[in-house]
């Protein structure tokens, strides 16, 4: 193992410690899957933390913020996303930083 490998497998551990998600990847299966107890076997293994879900935004569906905003994703100037309700918030530069949901 490199020294880099070594910092990747450091910060992946340090994930799992801190109570985040690891998904492992073995040579056999080929697929990530989810480790529940990684017994952290390197050699025959890969581990990465667990990805975030790829949220797709659709225009004219109905999403609402962790701080409870709802509104109806529009476009507005320069195709940015935005949800409309209460006033307009651009959503597009901050997707990452907040969580939005779909309202079913």
């Amino acid at each position: 193992m490199t020294k880099e490998e070594t910092k990747q497998a450091i910060a992946v551990m340090q994930h799992y410690v801190d109570g985040g998600e690891v998904e492992v990847r073995s040579q056999i299966r080929g697929k990530w899957m989810q480790s529940c107890e990684p017994i952290w076997n390197w050699e025959e293994c890969k581990y990465r933390i667990k990805p975030k879900p790829q949220l797709t935004i659709e225009v004219g569906r109905w999403y609402q913020t962790k701080g409870n905003t709802i509104g109806l994703c529009e476009r507005k100037c320069n195709e940015d996303l935005y949800l409309t309700g209460l006033g307009w918030m651009n959503i597009t530069n901050i997707l990452r930083e907040v969580r939005v949901e779909a309202v079913e």
